[in-house]
């Protein structure tokens, strides 16, 4: 299992998406950090979205981390 992302510490909302070229601009590491941030805020999860890869099941898939409801994952995968 490879750590591929971690969701930042902030509270709060999450920015909104701005336009195609300054989109482009962002790094791939800042990208995976704000789609960690969407699958915690998106679960209202307390603690951090961790974007991990592993070729077991799934190719990449996400370890939330709640007070609550403890450690889960969400998995997705491209429908052809």
């Amino acid at each position: 299992m490879k750590i591929i992302a971690t969701s930042s510490n902030k509270e709060g909302m999450l920015p909104m998406k701005q336009s195609k070229e300054l989109e482009d601009k962002k790094s791939m590491a800042q990208k995976n950090t704000e789609v960690c941030n969407f699958i915690k805020c998106a679960f209202c999860a307390d603690g951090i979205a961790t974007l991990v890869e592993d070729n077991i099941k799934f190719d990449m898939y996400f370890i939330v981390e709640d007070s609550v409801r403890g450690k889960f994952a969400v998995a997705y995968k491209e429908i052809k």
